[in-house]
């Protein structure tokens, strides 16, 4: 998954600004700190997080 940074798809998206992301983990907790990591970053419009449990 995402882990609960996010680090592989925020750094990325820092070094390519026409770049955008999907990131997707099982892990509530992670989820929810990935999506606060994107939001701090400014990244909302350009990397979306979301739970993969089926």
């Amino acid at each position: 998954g995402t882990d609960a940074s996010a680090i592989y798809s925020l750094l990325p998206c820092k070094l390519n600004p026409d770049w955008s992301f999907i990131a997707a983990d099982v892990d509530k907790l992670f989820l929810d700190s990935a999506r606060l990591n994107v939001k701090q970053n400014d990244f909302t419009e350009r990397m979306g997080v979301f739970d993969a449990r089926l």
